[in-house]
């Protein structure tokens, strides 16, 4: 399959000026970006796709929104601590230190003062969406409550 790809020149303000109905990628009155396409020969993998039933109308994809939430208040001293565990359903976290910095580290690293993703100043809020791993922290010096709510 062949799709014409516009040159580096061309500027467009939505997908509909890129393709129109009848090319592969189309959006609906909605802003749902669809993807119509046929392949001549082979395959292209992926992933699992569970949609329901196929049919001859495309399939939108949809970011279902968080309903609910689950809020935990965490001790945080010197050493690494785990905010949260792994959660395939998280939508989304919202991290606050009311007492002092928090150095935050996404991922199995043990978060440090010179090791980490986000430093986030004490009344601030961090807000992260669409990251599933394990979250830590840690604090330069004594000991800090955090409040963490994870979107579910």
């Amino acid at each position: 399959m062949s799709v014409p790809v516009p040159s580096q020149t061309d500027t467009y303000n939505t997908a509909l000026d890129i393709y129109d109905h009848t090319q592969p990628l189309t959006v609906d009155a909605e802003n749902r970006l669809y993807v119509n396409a046929v392949l001549s020969s082979g395959s292209v993998d992926i992933g699992k796709v569970d949609q329901g039933n196929p049919g001859t109308t495309p399939w939108p994809v949809v970011n279902e929104p968080s309903t609910d939430a689950n809020i935990t208040v965490v001790t945080v001293g010197t050493s690494s601590t785990q905010l949260l565990a792994p959660n395939l359903a998280r939508k989304g976290i919202i991290i606050q230190c009311v007492g002092s910095p928090l150095f935050v580290i996404l991922g199995s690293t043990a978060a440090t003062t010179t090791i980490y993703s986000y430093y986030v100043l004490k009344l601030n809020a961090l807000e992260i969406d669409n990251f599933f791993g394990t979250i830590s922290a840690v604090v330069a010096s004594g000991t800090a409550t955090v409040q963490v709510t994870e979107k579910i």
